[in-house]
C-alpha cells in the first residue's frame, strides 16, 4: 500500500495553499481507527473513522483527507441534497443527513469542548462525485461548518477521497485547535443504502492524512485496515447485451455491448469482447 499512501499524501499536498512556512510547529496523528457495524462484503454497514491529533507550539489541524479503502463506496443519490443556503444557515433537512460524529476542540482561553456533528449530502461542484457538509453544533447552534468534496483518486488502487478543507482554528473569534474527530457514515440514509463495502475479502486499508496551519506543506499520515468476509455468499448475475446493425451508407457494421450488475454483487475483474473473425475496425 506504499503507492496508495504516496497518492494520498500527494493529493493532500496538491490541495494546499502555495507557499511554505518557516515555522517549526507541526501536528501528528497518535491514533486512527476505522470501525464497521458489519463486515459482510458488499453490504451497507455504518462506517466510522476516528482520529486523535497532537500539536505543538500553538499549531492546529487545517485540512484532513480520508481515503476510503479501494472498493468502499458511497451512494450520492441515497439522500436529498441540502442546498447551499440551508447548509450555511445550519438548517439542512433530515432527509439529507448521511452521518454524524463528534469534534473535540480546545478553545485556548476557554477550555475543551465536545461538539456533536451532523454530516449532510450537499451540492457537488464541477466534476465531484459528491460533496459532504459537516456541521458542528454547540448548545443547538451551528458553530463550525466544513465542506468536503468527495472525488475518485487515481492509480491502480483507486478509491474515494473525502477532503475536509479548512478546519477552523478559531471559534467565535477565539483561537482554537481540533484535538480529535470522529465521523460515522450511515449504512442507510433517507431509507436508501448509502455505504457499500468492497466485494473482495482481502485486507482493505483506509488512509488518513492531515496538514497544519503553520506547516501546511507537511502531511502527517496514518492507516487502519478491516477485512470484509463472506465473499463466497455474494451473488454474481451480470447482465450482458450485444447488438449489431449494418450501416446503410456503406459496408460497415456497428457493434454495441453493455454490461450491468447490481451494486451488492461480486465485482468483475475483467471484460473481454471478441469480434467475429474477418471483421476489422476502420478509422475515418
Amino acid at each position: 500500500m506504499k503507492t496508495r499512501l504516496a497518492i494520498v499524501v500527494a493529493a493532500l499536498l496538491a490541495c494546499l495553499a502555495v507557499g511554505a512556512s518557516t515555522a517549526s510547529a507541526a501536528v501528528s496523528i497518535p491514533s486512527f481507527a476505522v470501525t464497521l457495524s458489519g463486515a459482510q462484503a458488499g453490504s451497507n454497514p455504518d462506517l466510522a473513522v476516528a482520529a486523535k491529533f497532537s500539536t505543538s507550539s500553538g499549531d492546529a489541524v487545517k485540512d484532513a483527507l480520508i481515503s476510503l479503502a479501494p472498493g468502499a463506496m458511497v451512494n450520492p443519490s441515497a439522500a436529498t441534497v441540502c442546498q447551499a443556503s440551508n447548509f450555511q444557515a445550519g438548517t439542512c433537512p433530515s432527509s439529507s443527513q448521511i452521518g454524524d460524529g463528534t469534534l473535540a476542540v480546545t478553545e485556548l482561553s476557554l477550555g475543551a469542548f465536545q461538539f456533536p456533528v451532523g454530516l449532510y449530502l450537499i451540492q457537488p461542484q464541477g466534476s465531484e462525485f459528491a460533496r459532504i457538509g459537516l456541521i458542528a453544533r454547540f448548545a443547538g447552534s451551528p458553530m463550525v461548518r466544513v465542506s468536503a468534496p468527495v472525488t475518485f483518486s487515481g492509480g491502480p488502487n483507486a478509491g474515494l477521497d473525502i477532503y475536509l478543507n479548512g478546519i477552523p482554528n478559531q471559534i467565535g473569534g477565539t483561537p482554537a485547535r481540533t484535538d480529535a474527530i470522529s465521523l460515522r457514515l450511515f449504512g442507510t440514509a433517507n431509507g436508501n443504502a448509502f455505504t457499500r463495502l468492497p466485494t473482495s475479502c482481502g485486507p482493505a486499508q483506509t488512509l488518513f492524512a492531515i496538514d497544519s496551519y503553520q506547516v501546511a506543506p507537511t502531511a502527517a499520515t496514518a492507516a487502519s485496515s478491516f477485512t470484509p468476509v463472506g465473499c463466497g455468499s455474494l451473488s454474481y448475475q451480470p447482465q450482458i447485451a450485444l447488438g449489431a446493425s449494418v450501416d446503410p451508407g456503406d459496408n460497415g457494421v456497428g457493434f454495441r455491448a453493455s454490461f450491468t450488475q447490481a451494486p451488492g454483487e461480486a465485482a468483475t475483474s475483467s471484460i473481454v469482447l471478441f469480434l467475429p473473425s474477418g471483421l476489422v475496425p476502420v478509422s475515418y
